[in-house]
């Protein structure tokens, strides 16, 4: 994310694809289905930006992991990107907020409907600091499952890394990643805690694993690299800074029927 798009307020605005001040990253990764923004606060942000995203059930560890690597990432001067959901979501948000960071919330609710009810004040607080409410719909709208499969692809658009905290063995989680990996972002989760429930971190153990967790073979699939605490947050960070940057295709969403991709997703 290279470029900064503000009209000096908070006031809600529209991006469209086509705008000439959007980075050629973001347009590339832009669904036909979303023909344009609706945006609280600067968009795109100029710093290095990591996604955190993760269960609305999350374990209290993982919630504390999400949590305490949103605040080292702000420290580390990242942005924190996240989905404005209950669970891990909210965690990263707050992480970053208390560590005196910025951090940008995906929504796909508009932005006269605050999604989850009741976070109109937590909304206020990420715009007063500096971030971002990033929406895919118009006003009016309330967020559905395939609206929120959306917001998933641009959670991962807006990030140079993805972090999954915890991941079941379905849902929006595993969908991020799918993205992350076409969008050739660098892919990062947290091993599970010993004797932890299979089920709650399927997930996780399918993404450091040699097998793609999703049935669209059509991907390139690499590992995701395996964390075991926030404190080798800045080590992840360093690894990313170290790698050649990849050419992202000219555009990276499949053209295949939307009942298909909502399938593989």
């Amino acid at each position: 994310v290279t470029a900064a798009m503000t009209d000096g307020n908070d006031a809600p605005r529209i991006i469209r694809p086509d705008d000439p001040d959007v980075p050629a990253e973001i347009r590339a990764m832009w669904p036909q289905e979303v023909p344009e923004l609706h945006i609280r606060g600067p968009f795109p942000m100029t710093k290095p930006a990591i996604a955190i995203v993760g269960t609305t059930t999350p374990s209290p560890i993982a919630r504390g992991w999400a949590y305490e690597c949103a605040r080292e990432a702000a420290r580390c001067g990242w942005l924190v990107v996240s989905g404005m959901a209950a669970g891990i979501d909210r965690a990263a948000h707050e992480g970053a907020l208390d560590g005196d960071g910025i951090t940008v919330a995906v929504v796909a609710n508009g932005l006269d409907r605050p999604f989850p009810p009741g976070s109109e004040a937590f909304t206020e607080r990420i715009i007063s600091t500096g971030g971002s409410v990033v929406s895919i719909a118009p006003p009016g709208t309330m967020a559905t499952s395939a609206g929120l499969l959306l917001r998933n692809r641009f959670t991962s658009a807006f990030a140079d890394i993805v972090l999954a905290v915890q991941a079941r063995g379905r849902g929006g989680t595993l969908a991020t990643t799918r993205h992350a990996t076409r969008q050739r972002k660098l892919l990062a989760t947290f091993l599970p805690p010993a004797q932890s429930s299979v089920d709650e971190w399927e997930g996780n153990r399918a993404l450091v694993s040699s097998d793609a967790p999703w049935r669209d073979r059509d991907l390139v699939w690499r590992p995701a690299i395996a964390l075991s605490d926030p404190s080798e947050l800045p080590e992840l960070f360093a690894h990313w800074q170290s790698i050649e940057p990849v050419d992202v295709p000219p555009a990276v969403f499949e053209t295949r029927p939307e009942k298909q991709l909502r399938l593989l997703e």
